[in-house]
């Protein structure tokens, strides 16, 4: 358990820095629900409502997938909010969904790539996100990822505005304009390395009452 909690720690700390380095990508909820929950394997996003917002799916605006399924911005973003998954999107106007998949694929590999030439990232954190990263691509398009609604996705936005002073609705208005966590930091006053230590150690005490949780112990009290 404890070497599955550390490794978890290590796909954390990896994930957060891209989040907290690259405009556009937001982490995963499954990050903290990994280290967390040992049942949560595949990476989910944000709510529902939020993901065209967190996801690099819709990252601004996306002309090259609009254009791929051609859609315009508003309607694709209607169609995500009311249920439709994005392979559904894309069969309904004659586009292979491997199409839809390969696409976000290659956006997802550019922002790393790029983050890692601008020295936001070291090769090993992107290595380790792209890891899966073709059938989380998959899942997510296929609909097949559950959305959690003000759950795990939601906290690590919640801490990451509570760190620097403002409301997550206010940081994700800044998130949508381009800036990472730490630009949107700096403009606060407040160092990267401040950022990154206080949400790890959010993190580290959500895991430290993971690891130390008595399985069982609420069932044994109810049958007391």
């Amino acid at each position: 358990m404890k070497q599955l909690s550390i490794k978890r720690i290590g796909l954390f700390v990896a994930a957060l820095g891209i989040a907290l380095a690259v405009p556009g990508f937001a982490v995963p909820a499954s990050v903290s629900a990994a280290v967390a929950d040992d049942d949560d394997r595949h990476p989910h996003f944000l709510s529902h409502k939020k993901a065209d917002e967190a996801w690099p799916v819709m990252a601004d605006g996306n002309s090259p997938l609009l254009t791929l399924l051609k859609t315009d911005e508003d309607t694709l973003r209607n169609e995500l909010k009311n249920g439709k998954t994005l392979a559904q999107i894309a069969q309904e106007r004659g586009v292979d969904k491997q199409k839809v998949i390969d696409l976000l694929v290659t956006q997802q590999n550019a922002r790393l790539d790029e983050a890692v030439k601008a020295g936001k990232l070291t090769e090993d954190q992107a290595k380790r996100w792209r890891e899966g990263l073709q059938e989380r691509t998959r899942q997510i398009v296929d609909g097949q990822v559950k959305w959690h609604k003000h759950h795990r996705g939601s906290r690590y936005l919640e801490d990451a505005a509570q760190v620097l002073g403002m409301t997550p609705k206010a940081l994700v208005e800044e998130l949508k304009k381009g800036k990472s966590v730490v630009q949107v930091g700096k403009e606060k006053g407040i160092a990267e390395a401040k950022i990154v230590d206080q949400l790890l150690a959010k993190e580290k005490t959500r895991i430290e009452k993971r690891i130390n949780r008595v399985w069982g112990q609420q069932s044994e009290k109810k049958d007391d």
